[in-house]
């Protein structure tokens, strides 16, 4: 009888200490950045057959390319890949999921770079 009073005496514990956790105050505050950036960004031109980034920090090489499409006759994102020219190569172009260059449509690329 005392292991089931036991057992019952800690659960409620348990349960008054997670109730006096969730009443916390919890702080709001302003986080402010005072800096500049010290990395020199691509230089990226633009061709009728897709971009090319020159000149890239060693950072940027490794940054996420994405893709939006915007207005009416842009294909669903997930219907558009990027194409690199060549292995190694800092040119790329915008094809179908056929791997065919994209004809119609305008795109918005981001680049984010670690």
């Amino acid at each position: 009888m005392s292991g089931k009073r036991l057992a019952v005496s800690v659960a409620i514990c348990l349960a008054l200490v997670g109730q006096a956790q969730a009443g916390g105050v919890v702080a709001s505050g302003e986080l402010r950045f005072n800096g500049s950036i010290v990395e020199p960004s691509c230089t990226t031109t633009v061709a009728s057959a897709g971009w090319r980034m020159d000149d890239c920090p060693a950072l940027a090489r490794d940054s996420v390319i994405g893709i939006q499409g915007v207005g009416e006759q842009a294909l669903p994102a997930q219907a558009v890949h990027i194409d690199r020219a060549h292995s190694g190569d800092q040119t790329y172009r915008l094809v179908d999921e056929h791997g065919k260059p994209l004809t119609r449509g305008q795109y918005v690329v981001v680049v984010t770079s670690p």
